[in-house]
């Protein structure tokens, strides 16, 4: 970017209102100041104020700034209302007048508390932004890297300031991959200051956040397009300026300039007080002079004669001084505040052309007080040699107006840009001082206790689920076959009862004793015949000896009954002990006896053949 020296600046200022007096469009008459404190819409919907609807609350240097918009879907928003209240800067924000005040004007413009969410930003004055790219770690080590590379860059004291960071992206730099993040640190006196007076006010903030960041928000809802350019913001304070550089959506370079309003002033009291005469022109030709070196004129009246310039200020009485300056001669004043505001911009520009090689801005566009100064504001674009525009969120856009009138000037639209871009906020895409990365840490780990005690109890009813349709199915399958056998029962007659119970079981009674009588009557013919079926061909029986306890009347119900076998086997002389063992495993295996045992087994010759004679006791079932 070029460097001018003095005059051809002054020569490029002088062309700027040359040519504006010649025939530059000349901006909207401002509204009055009554119709832009209480704008009045063509046709205002009647909206339910639901949680969904979020109030900006922008403080400015004479006047607060409030405006209200409703979320209608992810991608979409609508004006529902803005206000611009007058302030009174001898009233200091932490007296009772003060709350009394706010409170009065947040109830009127917003309706009761709780019913929408309320956002806002802290003061710019004391805060640190960084954009510093981190080695790539895993992601629950980022806040303690970013945290350290931060401190090594802008040293602070974690106990009186608040830190929080925002991830980027991951980037590749020296062919290593890494991670950008923006860091920032804000003193918690100030976050604790807002915080007591939203709460004084019985409006309890639910986000606070930074200045850059309403300027991000306008970017991220698209309702402030770029066309995927990088571009920068220039917001130009009272005591200072701040230039901002966003890149794809996103903060990526914040840098603070000691020039601001108060600078052109001062440039204008060092003027006079080099040339009092500069003021006056009367027929006398007498010029005041300066009291003990003292300028003739004191910060309010130089800050009139500057604000002459501006189409939204009244113009200058013959009573005030500055009445006969004409605009080239007020621009010659602050011209060196301007050229110094030009060359901290033109550097914070190269800077970032070299830190991220690739990219530059496209355009720059600015914020504040300064919009009201047509001229200045194009010869701060001329100077830096990019395409210029005014942030105006305000301007015609059908889906996001919602038929709300708004002032026809767009110095007069341009201050609330701020507070739209505070109401456009939400935790998703909006840093939050009041919830930082540790308080998302917090929710992140409820909510993955929330889910494992979510699953759990879904697998618990799942089995409870499961086990009831199975007896559901098992209750089913014994209905259908109570209904078969209750089917089958009717097949019957006469029906069974208790009654005929009874006398099916006095009928088996019956029966059992008529067996029971001819089993022991017949006992001893059983064991004869049962004898006769199991001894095989090789086996002579000599005597079978019965003890029948129960036919004897002698002995006792209780006796024993059992059996006494003699007999021979015979065969060769290796198998007679077999077939003695097969012939005893035979008399076991029948229904009548029970526990055979061999008491005697003697071997010998029996009709001159080699035998086997034994004795067998068996008990008898």
């Amino acid at each position: 970017m070029p460097k001018n020296d003095e005059i051809t600046s002054t020569e490029r200022l002088l062309g700027l209102i040359r040519t504006d007096e010649k025939g530059a469009d000349i901006p909207d008459s401002p509204l009055s100041p009554q119709s832009r404190e209480t704008p009045k819409p063509r046709s205002l919907k009647r909206w339910g104020l639901k949680k969904n609807i979020t109030v900006g609350v922008d403080f400015g240097y004479m006047d607060l700034k409030l405006v209200k918009v409703r979320q209608s879907s992810e991608q979409q928003w609508h004006l529902l209302g803005y206000r611009s209240v007058p302030l009174d800067p001898q009233v200091p924000k932490d007296s009772p007048e003060f709350s009394s005040f706010f409170r009065t004007t947040l109830t009127s413009f917003c309706g009761s508390s709780g019913k929408f969410a309320l956002w806002s930003s802290v003061p710019s004055e004391g805060i640190e932004i960084r954009h510093i790219v981190i080695p790539k770690v895993q992601k629950k080590q980022i806040a303690n890297v970013a945290f350290w590379s931060l401190k090594k860059e802008v040293p602070f004291d974690e106990n009186k300031s608040v830190f929080d960071f925002e991830v980027l992206g991951d980037i590749a730099k020296e062919g290593v991959d890494k991670t950008a993040v923006l860091a920032w640190t804000v003193p918690k006196q100030e976050i604790q200051q807002l915080k007591a007076l939203f709460a004084r006010s019985g409006f309890p903030l639910t986000g606070l956040s930074l200045p850059p960041f309403a300027i991000q928000n306008l970017l991220r809802t698209r309702l402030m397009e770029t066309d995927g350019k990088t571009v920068s913001a220039l917001f130009v304070g009272r005591n200072w300026s701040r230039i901002d550089i966003f890149s794809a959506g996103n903060l990526v370079l914040i840098r603070w300039i000691k020039t601001g309003i108060n600078s052109m002033i001062e440039g204008i009291m060092e003027r006079v007080k080099e040339n009092p005469g500069v003021l006056y022109k009367g027929e006398d030709g007498s010029v005041p002079l300066a009291v003990d070196g003292q300028t003739p004129i004191d910060a309010k009246q130089a800050g009139r004669i500057l604000f002459s310039l501006s189409a939204d200020s009244p113009p200058l009485t013959e009573a005030e001084p500055g009445f006969h300056l004409k605009e080239v001669e007020i621009y010659k004043m602050i011209l060196p505040a301007l050229q110094r505001l030009v060359r901290q911009v033109e550097r914070s520009l190269k800077h970032y052309s070299l830190k991220s090689e690739n990219d530059s801005v496209k355009k720059i566009y600015t914020v504040g007080e300064i919009n009201s100064f047509k001229r200045v504001v194009d010869y701060i674009n001329n100077q830096v040699g990019l395409p210029g525009d005014t942030i105006d969120p305000l301007a015609l856009r059908t889906s996001f107006m919602n038929d709300i009138s708004v002032p026809g000037s767009a110095s007069g639209r341009a201050p609330f840009a701020p507070a739209v871009g505070m109401a456009l906020s939400n935790n998703s895409h909006t840093p939050n001082l009041l919830f930082t990365f540790e308080d998302k840490e917090r929710m992140a780990s409820v909510k993955r206790i929330n889910m494992g005690i979510f699953v759990v109890f879904f697998i618990i009813m799942s089995i409870c689920l499961g086990f009831f349709m199975w007896q559901g199915y098992e209750k089913g399958k014994k209905e259908i076959r109570v209904a078969e056998l209750q089917h089958e029962l009717e097949k019957y007659s006469p029906r069974v009862d208790q009654n005929y119970i009874v006398q099916l079981t006095a009928k088996a009674k019956q029966k059992q004793q008529v067996s029971k009588k001819y089993s022991k009557r017949y006992i001893g013919l059983a064991i004869v015949k049962e004898i006769t079926r199991i001894t095989p061909p090789n086996v002579r029986l000599l005597s079978m000896k019965a003890h029948l306890g129960q036919i004897s009347g002698d002995e006792k119900k209780e006796a024993k009954k059992t059996l006494v076998l003699e007999g021979i086997i015979f065969g060769g002389h290796q198998v007679l002990e077999s077939s003695l063992a097969a012939y005893v495993l035979r008399l076991e295996n029948s229904l009548l006896f029970s526990r055979p045992s061999i008491s005697k087994s003697t071997l010998g010759y029996y009709e001159d053949k080699e035998a086997l004679q034994f004795t067998v006791h068996i008990k008898l079932v």
